[in-house]
């Protein structure tokens, strides 16, 4: 269990956890994310080590007091502990290398030329399971921030108030240690939900959908946030009659103000080629998330496709995702390799998919920028 204040009555709560998680992390390097039902279904508790201190729990307040609907309602959080705590007293002979390089503090390190050529060496590498190519029955599972390569994606590293970003606790015979100051929150939202892509037919996916994307705008142009990782993962299934009339909804806003990558099938093809991230991108990955459902789900079990039709949207160089996809999204292409692959269940959404497709790359001419006009 957890003990939470709740944000609108001020009054410590006790939650009791179901004993499973219903997503972990499995990246070898990030946040440790991990997510769990409460025993009574209303609540998702969700644990993860964030920089510093959680933004996310800011802008889930902002959203609130804007009165934003179809986005995950902020119940209560609370601070845990940090690496910096863990680690204090220890001390340590020798400092941490890779690859013949001592790390120092990652701010000044992320400006030095050497950092960035071996960060560019690890482009072509792929960190979560390679199995994911092969398994159809599900291939969605989490190609989180953390294995999306950052070489060509610029990371923004924001001490805030200094008091924990960095910390350098440990003296050195040399120079001061120094590493990620991160720290454990304990988050908790509602609705629960359902993962996205149990909706049991073409009628309630567009529907789930439409309401996501519903919900995006105000997102944007009342709280002023953009949400940046629009995937499968970050969308759930919800009771339109307990949630203002919304079957889909948006969670998780952690990287709604970080420059970090999001789930690469889902990336926009402008952001996997290191474009600034706008709205378009997060509509263009709205798209992506429609696609991959249809493509992925609703088949019978000895139909199964035994390779993922989409496989390389998630496997390769970030250019290499890039150019597949520019591919896919012609008018021919999107014909030939995405809508003939749509499953049985979901071939009446293949209209609403070829009119998207229209209307974010236009008809004739492969269109990706961001018009300059007001979304």
């Amino acid at each position: 269990y957890v003990t939470v204040t709740d944000e609108v009555t001020r009054k410590r709560n006790r939650l009791e956890l179901e004993a499973e998680p219903i997503f972990v992390s499995n990246a070898i390097v990030c946040r440790g994310t991990s997510c769990y039902r409460t025993i009574d279904n209303k609540h998702v508790v969700k644990f993860s080590w964030a920089s510093g201190h959680n933004r996310e729990t800011e802008i889930l307040k902002r959203v609130s007091e804007k009165g934003v609907k179809g986005v995950a309602r902020l119940v209560g959080h609370k601070r845990i502990a940090s690496i910096g705590e863990h680690r204090d007293g220890p001390k340590f002979a020798k400092r941490l290398k890779l690859g013949g390089t001592s790390f120092g503090d990652p701010y000044v390190s992320s400006q030095q030329s050497s950092t960035s050529k071996s960060a560019a060496r690890l482009q072509s590498l792929s960190v979560s399971k390679r199995s994911q190519a092969d398994d159809f029955a599900n291939p969605s599972s989490k190609k989180s921030r953390s294995n999306n390569q950052p070489s060509k994606l610029k990371q923004e590293f924001r001490p805030d108030d200094g008091s924990e970003q960095f910390h350098s606790p440990i003296p050195h015979s040399h120079q001061e240690e120094t590493f990620r100051n991160r720290v454990l929150f304990c988050l908790v939202i509602s609705p629960a939900g359902t993962p996205f892509r149990e909706f049991e037919n073409s009628k309630t996916l567009a529907q789930g959908f439409c309401d996501g994307v519903k919900a995006h705008k105000p997102l944007l142009l009342d709280a002023g946030v953009l949400h940046r990782d629009v995937s499968e993962n970050n969308l759930i299934k919800t009771d339109p009659k307990d949630n203002d009339g919304f079957s889909g909804m948006l969670i998780n806003l952690d990287l709604a103000t970080e420059m970090i990558p999001g789930t690469r099938q889902f990336m926009a093809i402008k952001v996997l080629e290191e474009a600034a991230h706008t709205y378009r991108h997060d509509l263009e990955s709205f798209f992506y998330v429609l696609i991959w459902i249809c493509v992925s789900y609703g088949w019978e079990e000895d139909k199964k496709l035994k390779m993922h039709p989409l496989r390389r949207w998630y496997d390769g160089t970030l250019e290499d995702i890039a150019h597949t996809k520019r591919g896919d999204v012609t008018e021919g292409g999107f014909k030939k390799y995405i809508l003939t692959n749509f499953s049985p269940t979901f071939q009446g959404v293949k209209r609403l998919a070829q009119t998207l497709r229209d209307i974010l790359f236009s008809k004739h001419a492969l269109e990706t920028g961001t018009p300059d006009a007001s979304p």
